[in-house]
């Protein structure tokens, strides 16, 4: 006769103590035939989540689990559709959520406002219009040099101290013909040749914020 496992019987010679078989109960496991019989482990229908309910055993379609009252099976449970909160991630051992890193948007830069958005995340905005002259001198407080240019040759550095001068009192008196003058410094350090890449890439950016200042059409037309 051949080897088999019919009603939980182990049939055939070959079929000793400890042959694996299939009692045909699903609420058993690691079945194997011990004295002529196919015997099983009894199957634990706990899914370890506190938050689930266990259902008893079928014979036939084994353990079931409601888990309608948990948090979360998977991170995408757990999102709750803002940006600024972070990456939610689910535990799925314990079926519940776990809040993400919140975003820190500071730029470092004293001219923007920083603003989280729930849709988009992280915004950088002007604090102020760039036809105002508080605009032109947020870029260059006060009569302080970048910072940038500190290791530059003297020469530069002196263009740029008396650029950074005009810009602040043109942004304290509102006069336009100081920012223009201020402006044309900057742009003969940008030229030097000895101007290193950090103290030229501010210039630009300073030099670049005067003429959107002055060119926008909704700004008071330059002096002639």
């Amino acid at each position: 006769m051949a080897d088999a496992c019919k009603g939980g019987m182990c049939v055939g010679q070959q079929l000793g103590d400890g042959t694996d078989c299939d009692d045909g109960n699903a609420c058993t496991m690691h079945d194997a035939c011990s004295r002529g019989m196919c015997v099983g482990q009894p199957r634990i229908c706990d899914d370890g989540l506190d938050c689930s309910i266990d259902f008893p055993c079928d014979p036939v379609t084994g353990c079931g689990h409601d888990i309608s009252r948990c948090p979360c099976a998977t991170d995408a449970d757990c999102d709750d559709h803002d940006a600024c909160t972070g990456r939610e991630t689910c535990d799925v051992a314990t079926g519940t959520c776990h809040p993400g890193t919140r975003l820190d948007c500071g730029d470092g830069n004293d001219c923007t406002n920083d603003p989280c958005l729930p849709r988009e995340g992280c915004k950088h905005v002007d604090k102020f219009q760039k036809c105002s002259f508080d605009s032109v001198k947020c870029s260059v407080p006060g009569s302080t040099p970048p910072s940038a240019c500190a290791v530059d040759p003297k020469t530069i550095r002196q263009l740029v101290k008396r650029a950074t001068n005009l810009i602040g009192k043109s942004a304290e008196n509102r006069r336009f013909k100081r920012t223009m003058r201020a402006q044309k410094l900057l742009e003969s350090a940008q030229n030097l040749g000895s101007i290193s890449d950090a103290c030229k890439n501010k210039l630009t950016d300073i030099d670049s914020r005067i003429d959107d200042w002055l060119k926008m059409t909704d700004c008071p037309p330059a002096p002639r």
